[in-house]
């Protein structure tokens, strides 16, 4: 018998306002899926209270679990009488982003869903911030939610990099492709291909003298030359899987800030991309494309990962008072 689809809706307990429930109950009407709203507390002051201990501890923490589980059912409720199959899950966990993944790796449903907010300049450079770390680890497909209508129909962009030269499995973008399908015919709308060719930077050999430009001039011929390799390899994807010509789009510059420009220009409700798992040093260093452009994009993002990608985030959570409630 075929596993059920089934979609984990991360919902924020300090916001009255969800949105990504509201499009996750919209997409498991289209898919048939059941949901999981889960929400994941620590309250830091309880935790490391000096001034009650034991069973006093225990009761203050499951006190805060029971108000948001009572939250939860409030949500739960009528989407179950919509006919939704919803269960409900409060978790005493951190830090969020491994509690998230934990659930992810419990149920390993479909999709998790969370809404997404504009990041400080200061966030982005510390990478602290809880959907970057989702970006990286988070097993299933992760739909960041931004706008809060729940559209009739949506535009889909696949962003892709046929050359897989920041790639580590060629089946990625086949893996992109597939899910941006699958919105596309739920949304009843259509899927546009991209690939942002990124020049490759000039080598820099020696000392610049001091007469030289600031900037050392790449060989026209060799970037003419990977210029045509990343559009054939584009052209024979799309080619692959029957994308009209109107529907493939081929642009150079800087994927970060040419990503979501596409997407603005295409009218894109949905950008499918992909997420690779790197050295903590280079993470460090570059960054993901996603992290980097998810500010950016004026719609909902969905992360997927490769085939077989294995998170680093450990199953059991670590000792420190750890409690749950499902319902």
């Amino acid at each position: 018998m075929a596993k059920r689809h089934s979609i984990l809706v991360v919902t924020d307990p300090t916001s009255e306002d969800q949105p990504a429930v509201r499009k996750a109950a919209d997409f498991a009407r289209r898919i048939d899926a059941d949901l999981t709203l889960l929400a994941c507390i620590f309250n830091s002051d309880i935790a490391r209270a000096e001034w009650v201990t034991g069973e006093d501890l225990d009761k203050l923490r499951n006190a805060e679990i029971d108000r948001q589980f009572a939250v939860l059912e409030g949500m739960a409720a009528p989407l179950r009488g919509e006919g939704l199959s919803v269960s409900i899950k409060v978790s005493w966990d951190k830090p969020l982003h491994e509690a998230i993944v934990r659930e992810a790796l419990r149920i390993e449903p479909d999709f998790v869903v969370k809404d997404t907010h504009h990041h400080s300049a200061i966030a982005r450079a510390l990478f602290t911030n809880t959907d970057w770390h989702l970006i990286r680890d988070c097993p299933a497909p992760l739909w960041l939610v931004k706008s809060t209508r729940v559209p009739g129909h949506a535009n889909v962009m696949a962003a892709i990099d046929p050359t897989h030269e920041h790639d580590q499995t060629a089946a990625l973008d086949h893996r992109i492709i597939r899910t941006a399908q699958l919105f596309a015919t739920m949304f009843e709308d259509r899927v546009d291909l991209v690939h942002i060719f990124e020049p490759p930077p000039a080598p820099v050999i020696g000392v610049f003298p001091t007469t030289a430009p600031a900037t050392p001039a790449i060989d026209p011929e060799l970037l003419d030359k990977a210029r045509a390799a990343h559009e054939n390899a584009l052209q024979t994807l799309a080619a692959e899987g029957g994308f009209p010509a109107g529907q493939v789009h081929f642009r150079e510059g800087n994927p970060s800030k040419e990503l979501p420009a596409m997407a603005g220009e295409l009218h894109a409700d949905i950008v499918v991309m992909g997420a690779i798992a790197r050295s903590a040093l280079q993470r460090t260093i570059v960054g993901h494309t996603a992290e980097t452009a998810l500010d950016r994009f004026p719609c909902d993002v969905v992360i997927v990962k490769p085939d077989g990608f294995e998170s680093p985030v450990a199953a059991i959570p670590p000792i420190y008072g750890h409690a749950e409630k499902t319902g």
